[in-house]
């Protein structure tokens, strides 16, 4: 558990110091890729829920999943996350943002807990239709009540409003 959450914090670091890269070479006179503002859709994972996520700008965003389990006695989940999204390659009629994020989490219900989350992810942003596709892995450390590590993780589909890049 102590491997993986360092190699989180460690990918976070070396991800955080890529961002000067990308804002330099923003300011180099290439263009901000263009990102919605607001993106809403179901998040199919375990458990299952609705996620939505608001960009600030082209690489800082804020996700906040509410989920439901029917397999576990219904528990109801709520995890938010601000993500670094920082990279962005041209993928066809698209582009395809990779990211990584903190955040924190709980779960209500027989199984609860409270914990930190750590996601990774790929999202690909259609170039002239409102939706986005997105898969990704969220490292958890659940600290309360027992301490303990789990993976989760899920894919998606959201609709896109507005943008976040002018």
């Amino acid at each position: 558990m102590k491997r993986i959450l360092s190699f989180c914090c460690l990918l976070f670091i070396l991800q955080t110091n890529s961002f000067s890269q990308f804002d330099s070479i923003l300011d180099g006179g290439m263009v901000s890729p263009e990102v919605p503002r607001f993106e809403i859709g179901p998040f199919l994972g375990q458990p299952i829920g609705l996620i939505a996520r608001w960009w600030f700008n082209p690489t800082n965003a804020v996700d906040v999943i509410g989920a439901w389990s029917f397999t576990e006695n219904g528990i109801f989940e709520l995890d938010a996350s601000y993500i670094l999204n920082y990279y962005y390659p041209r993928i066809n009629t698209g582009t395809l943002p990779l990211y990584v994020g903190v955040g924190g989490g709980f779960r209500i219900g027989d199984d609860w807990f409270i914990g930190v989350r750590f996601p990774v992810g790929a999202i690909y942003l259609f170039e002239n239709f409102p939706v986005s596709v997105f898969a990704e892995i969220d490292p958890q450390w659940q600290f309360l009540p027992d301490n303990g590590f789990v993976i989760g993780g899920g894919v998606g589909i959201r609709v896109t409003l507005g943008s976040a890049s002018k």
